[in-house]
């Protein structure tokens, strides 16, 4: 699962910034700037939600969150590829980064099946399964962007439609088991209260994230100045 979300990543990294450079008429200052906003909106969205999905994979079980994250990259994916304007890839960059804050979910289902004194092996696994995603996904990426730009993006997100059908026929969910004597914390009333604070949060994130692709960095760089 790690490994086909990691490589879906990578695949759409070498061709982004050629896209935004055609939205921005062949500006590489502008289009910088604009990958740079597009970066930061995703890390942002990271940070965010990486412990609400956490959180929420203890409340709901395992599979469910990690069936949603993989299925939410494929339809990411798919409105990257159909954008007509950068506001657009700032809406794709934004779920993207929502859905892609799995990887807590993912070690903590390692922990949920195995044994305390066998965990380290798996816990390597799906690390190795990250970095070789972020290995192979460029040199895919910069191969398909040869016959079109966007190729790569319907090559990500058929990626993660097939691990999110991988996650449905996977067999039983992983709960909040607590096999091997650990335990899971229960997300009370609190926790749902600041959960939801942080997606209306992170919604308002949205709408202005929309609205950067209209900023003139040259302008505001010259103001500063």
């Amino acid at each position: 699962m790690v490994a086909f979300d990691f490589l879906a990543f990578g695949i759409i990294a070498p061709v982004l910034p050629d896209l935004i450079r055609q939205f921005e008429g062949g500006d590489f200052g502008r289009a910088s700037a604009i990958t740079g906003y597009l970066l930061f909106a995703w890390n942002a969205m990271q940070f965010l939600f990486s412990p609400i999905l956490g959180a929420w994979s203890d409340r709901f079980g395992r599979r469910p969150i990690i069936l949603l994250s993989c299925f939410g990259l494929g339809i990411d994916y798919i409105v990257m590829a159909l954008a007509p304007t950068l506001s657009w890839l700032f809406v794709g960059r934004i779920i993207s980064g929502i859905t892609a804050s799995n990887i807590s979910t993912a070690f903590a289902y390692v922990t949920d099946v195995t044994p305390p004194e066998k965990r380290a092996k798996p816990f390597g696994y799906v690390s190795a399964a990250l970095g070789l995603g972020f290995v192979i996904g460029p040199a895919v990426g910069g191969y398909l962007g040869n016959f079109h730009i966007r190729a790569p993006f319907w090559v990500a997100a058929g990626l993660s439609l097939f691990n999110s059908a991988g996650v449905v026929a996977a067999g039983t969910a992983s709960q909040i088991g607590l096999a091997y004597g650990q335990s899971a914390a229960v997300a009370d009333p609190a926790s749902l209260a600041r959960a939801t604070r942080w997606f209306i949060g992170c919604c308002y994130a949205l709408l202005l994230g929309t609205h950067l692709p209209s900023l003139d960095v040259g302008a505001v760089h010259h103001e500063a100045l």
